[in-house]
């Protein structure tokens, strides 16, 4: 799959990069939401988007959204697939599925579970159609802070 990734931290958007890259995913990054939305116009290969929920400019929210109700300018062709993941704190994670579940079609934590986020991608593969399939024996890289060891402590 082609995945944009936008995130105005340049730690979790080098560990994200480096996560779905080792996975087989080609992917596009943006430093703020206005960089999201150009890219998401610019390249019609894109069918996953990873928002962080507060960024500069445009947060994920609002981005998530835009991508919604923008169906016919982005996408293959226009068709509008792409399936969007927004990023938010692990502790606000299930509050933002119950109150905000119609702005985004997945959510996952921060600090990142790699699990989590797998499973993730594996579910927006079926969404947006065949594609190509992450490798289920690449390890993510080191995060340090950025992955939840507790829960991950046996992915790599």
């Amino acid at each position: 799959m082609h995945v944009l990734i936008a995130d105005d931290d340049k730690q979790a958007l080098s560990f994200l990069k480096g996560c779905l890259t080792a996975w087989g995913h080609t992917v596009t990054t943006a430093r703020d939401g206005l960089a999201a939305i150009r890219a998401l116009l610019r390249d019609p290969e894109i069918t996953v988007a990873i928002l962080n929920w507060m960024m500069p400019r445009m947060d994920g929210w609002r981005l998530s959204r835009e991508i919604k109700a923008n169906k016919s300018k982005i996408g293959r062709g226009g068709a509008g697939n792409i399936h969007t993941i927004v990023v938010v704190g692990v502790s606000f994670c299930k509050v933002a599925r119950e109150a905000f579940g119609s702005w985004a079609d997945d959510y996952v934590g921060k600090p990142f579970d790699a699990r989590e986020l797998r499973a993730s991608l594996l579910a927006a593969a079926r969404a947006v159609g065949p594609s190509r399939q992450d490798d289920p024996t690449a390890p993510c890289p080191d995060a340090g802070p950025l992955l939840n060891s507790r829960l991950c402590l046996n992915w790599n």
